[in-house]
């Protein structure tokens, strides 16, 4: 399956394949990664897949959170959001938007403070190469032994591998990395320089290669796809420009500055018709 945010059940050698690494050392950016359910409900039925995301940007009211497209079916049932180092699940999140032509969505989370702290982008394609080191986080579905399913926090780490041209037909390269991923990854954060202090995030994983393209024998690597963050940073603040443009025509406010303050006096009365 393509995309990474459907819920799967999946087995432990999986899990300890990942080359885990630990966020201690980063703490400064343990707020700025978010773990995301969407519930959805079929014949009174629910069912439930968790994804990532994280804190791109924020305003005086409210905190904006990118994610993978895909990890927000629609319609959904209820979205739950929590952060990666809490055990407490919150609903006071609202969908703001998603691309038209790429897997990005945007959510408005009221968070102020240290627990509203954007990443560091770093827009500049140019500084990204190949062999550099990255790490994302996931919050995959996994069931071993006799124990239920449960999500678990996990992590993965590889190098940038390749950069793919005209990524789904549109005109920028995709970066593609060797980080061993599942579903429940889809969403995160792609950090770089993560053993300095300089901590950036070059773009968003959004699914997996080997799901993605015809290999030409099993030996073919399993490479996760990135949205550069030039690219993800541009449609987000567009969805968010629109979201506020709409919710401003929309307000009470906007439409009584669209009725006339005054009547028009050249209407005679007798000419109005009475209702």
């Amino acid at each position: 399956m393509k995309l990474l945010g459907v819920t799967t059940l999946i087995s432990v050698f999986l899990l300890l394949g990942c080359q885990s690494t630990s966020l201690d050392n980063q703490i400064d950016y343990r707020n700025t990664l978010i773990t995301i359910e969407a519930v959805t409900k079929n014949n009174e039925q629910l069912s439930s897949q968790s994804g990532m995301g994280f804190v791109l940007t924020k305003d005086e009211l409210a905190c904006y959170v990118v994610t993978a497209k895909h990890v927000i079916p629609q319609p959904y049932y209820k979205l739950l959001y929590k952060h990666w180092n809490s055990p407490t699940n919150h609903e006071d999140i609202e969908f703001v938007g998603a691309s038209s032509d790429l897997d990005i969505a945007v959510l408005k989370l009221p968070l102020k403070g240290e627990l509203c702290s954007p990443v560091y982008m770093e827009i500049d394609p140019n500084t990204v190469n190949l062999g550099d080191e990255i790490q994302v986080f996931g919050h995959p579905a996994i069931r071993y032994n006799e124990a239920p399913t449960r999500y678990y926090k996990s992590a993965s780490s590889g190098v940038v591998s390749t950069f793919l041209d005209k990524y789904n037909g549109q005109g920028f390269p995709a970066i593609a990395t060797t980080a061993m991923v599942s579903p429940g990854f889809s969403g995160s954060a792609v950090f770089s320089d993560f053993k300095s202090k300089s901590v950036k995030v070059i773009g968003m994983l959004v699914e997996s290669f080997n799901q993605n393209v015809h290999q030409v024998d099993r030996l073919s690597p399993s490479l996760s796809i990135v949205l550069p963050s030039y690219v993800l940073t541009q449609s987000v603040n567009e969805i968010i420009e629109n979201y506020k443009a709409n919710k401003t025509s929309n307000s009470p406010e906007a439409k009584i500055k669209d009725v006339p303050s005054e009547p028009d006096l050249s209407i005679e009365k007798g000419n109005v018709e009475e209702r």
